[in-house]
């Protein structure tokens, strides 16, 4: 188990726990725990991963201090500064160098991996303001607008059905850990919103309102869809169409971009 001071052999795979119980040491690349873990870090989207992958040691450690790592993969036992990971790690295991390199998903590993239980919201969990999210694909969006949700610390998210995960590896790294912070639905319809009667607003460079004239009055949901596409607007629900005023030629936004203005408009309007 990596628990004890015994040293068990396997064909060519070797765990052998050294003098702390909290450490193990996995060498082989046909472990079949090691295969595991590298297929959650290449899929935390799957299902079946539980857990989000975390990459470098400083994120690690600020996540740490509000949630332990479920598990904690580590290139050397002497990284500096790991030794505060270790004392929360529920398991902590030594990989050395070259599988750590392998199973990492970044062009230069700093040696440290932390899998932290996935987070779980509910509808209970919804603010008053939300940005709704319909069928977006780029996960660097995604995640950009993760970061701006966390910083105005008013909105939470809820995804339709066909939108990118959240816990794609991209998302991750590109919310930096916001996407603990946030409460967030993936798979909901836009109707769902308005049952639980939210005021639809929907972003639309066609709409003749401006987003400025808009009182944003809570609770509101604040719809924007993938560049080119749109939002996919079922007939039965109501709503109100706003726009962000462009200059003539310019006929659409990042999808990140929108929502951040829209809504830094709401924390401008609600200070």
């Amino acid at each position: 188990s990596g628990l004890s001071t015994s040293i068990r052999i396997r064909g060519q795979d070797t765990i052998a726990a050294v003098s702390s119980p909290r450490i193990e040491y996995i060498r082989s690349r046909e472990n079949p725990q090691y295969k595991l873990w590298r297929r959650f870090l290449l899929r935390p989207d799957d299902p079946d991963c539980p857990w989000v992958p975390v990459e470098g040691r400083r994120q690690a450690v600020e996540l740490s201090r509000d949630r332990p790592p479920a598990l904690l993969l580590l290139s050397r036992e002497d990284l500096p500064g790991v030794a505060e990971l270790t004392g929360r790690a529920s398991r902590t295991v030594v990989l050395g160098e070259r599988l750590l390199e392998r199973a990492s998903r970044v062009r230069s590993p700093q040696g440290i991996i932390a899998f932290f239980e996935k987070p779980v919201w509910t509808r209970a969990d919804l603010t008053p303001f939300v940005l709704f999210l319909d069928r977006l694909q780029d996960p660097g969006n995604l995640g950009a607008i993760l970061r701006t949700a966390a910083a105005t610390g008013r909105f939470s998210l809820v995804a339709a059905p066909g939108t990118v995960s959240r816990f794609n590896d991209k998302v991750v790294r590109a919310s930096a850990g916001y996407l603990f912070r946030v409460p967030f639905l993936e798979g909901v319809p836009l109707e769902d919103l308005a049952r639980l009667e939210y005021r639809i607003l929907v972003a639309d460079p066609g709409a003749e309102a401006e987003y400025f004239d808009e009182a944003f009055e809570p609770p509101v949901a604040l719809a924007v869809g993938a560049e080119g596409a749109g939002i996919d607007l079922p007939p039965s629900v109501p709503h109100r169409r706003v726009r962000i005023p462009m200059s003539s030629g310019v006929d659409s936004l990042n999808a990140a971009v929108a929502a951040s203005l829209l809504m830094y408009e709401v924390v401008r309007r609600n200070r």
